[in-house]
């Protein structure tokens, strides 16, 4: 199994430190985002990483040398997640994980989500969901995905969708096929997000609920101070 570790973003919302540093590079209680979750994958007996790089991507390569393999996205200025995720097709060929590299989270969260029998699944929090935030919200049927967006509507929304995501080899190439099209046709503002929401249309994608886990996606100096008096556990059990 492969990871893809998505982590080309500007990080605007939180600028007093990522003006400096790329936002994987953010330190929540003395170590960083990024080695928290590369620690996470390599406990998992996960080691074939790639890492799609962008603003400040000489940061990120002095720190973790030839230890992952990179993609740049040139363009992440003016383009979004889902094509940071494109760019990196040739170099995902199997089953992998997906992974923001602003989200830091319990090693359990990832264990979870391998250890379910579920070819493509992702973790959804059923206990932590507002919907005036920014996270992508989940509809589920039973518990397969067939609906993903930050706008859902509170009738309709069961959990907020923080990641990390497992896709098979089918659920790969059906997921690039879709991003193909998307891109296709000149269109780089996509979230991954709602890519995801389309192929679970053709896939089945199973939601699996992480609820009393930890975990912060860092978009904000409020989620980092928040962050900050959590405690995230690498966890090493395979």
């Amino acid at each position: 199994m492969q990871a893809v570790i998505l982590a080309a973003g500007l990080g605007r919302r939180i600028r007093s430190i990522s003006s400096s540093v790329p936002k994987c590079l953010i330190e929540v209680n003395g170590k960083k985002i990024l080695q928290h979750q590369l620690d996470i994958l390599r406990s998992q007996g996960i080691q074939d990483i790639v890492i799609v790089v962008g603003y400040l991507k000489e940061k990120i390569k002095v720190l973790l040398g030839d230890t992952v393999g990179y993609v740049e996205n040139a363009i992440y200025k003016e383009s979004n997640s889902s094509y940071s995720l494109w760019l990196a097709r040739d170099r995902l060929v199997e089953d992998f994980i997906y992974l923001n590299g602003d989200l830091i989270f319990d090693g359990a969260i990832l264990k979870k989500l391998l250890d379910h029998p579920a070819e493509n699944a992702m973790a959804i929090d059923s206990s932590r969901i507002k919907f005036e935030d920014d996270m992508f919200k989940v509809r589920l049927n039973k518990d397969r995905v067939i609906g993903l967006n930050k706008r859902l509507d509170a009738r309709k929304a069961i959990a907020s969708a923080p990641g990390p995501v497992k896709f098979s080899q089918r659920g790969r190439d059906i997921l690039f096929q879709e991003l193909d099209e998307i891109i296709g046709q000149g269109d780089k503002s996509q979230w991954c997000y709602s890519i995801f929401s389309r192929v679970a249309q053709r896939i089945e994608l199973k939601g699996i609920d992480i609820a009393g886990l930890s975990w912060m996606e860092i978009d904000t100096d409020e989620d980092l101070e928040r962050a900050s008096k959590m405690r995230f556990i690498v966890d090493q059990m395979r």
